[in-house]
């Protein structure tokens, strides 16, 4: 799912969820870790996982730089899907107006 907030003028955001994984192979994350995925080498402690719990802290690394956000939501039995969001900036830091990225000027 991709959502694009915009004014009349320019468009300030765009926020991005990956879909969830069929239910045959969704892997849920407890809520409890939910606030800790995003920490350096922080890994599931299911039997079988394998990784150097770098890759999510990584992804909020380049999320961060760009002043966006990266979170996770969670079901039991749905799965998780990740989502960020970040703010679109035109050159020397002015808010690009709609029209330069191809956005349409106004709400539809």
């Amino acid at each position: 799912m991709a959502r694009i907030l915009y004014t009349r003028e320019s468009v300030l955001a765009i926020t991005w969820c990956a879909p969830r994984a069929g239910v045959a192979r969704a892997v849920s994350i407890l809520l409890r870790n939910l606030p800790s995925i995003f920490e350096r080498f922080w890994k599931d402690e299911a039997p079988g996982k394998k990784g150097t719990g770098l890759g999510l802290y990584i992804a909020k690394g380049i999320i961060d730089a760009h002043n966006g956000r990266i979170w996770a939501e969670s079901e039991v039995g749905r799965g998780a899907r990740f989502c960020f969001t970040l703010p679109l900036v035109g050159p020397a830091g002015r808010e690009a107006p709609a029209a330069e990225i191809g956005a349409p000027s106004h709400p539809a």
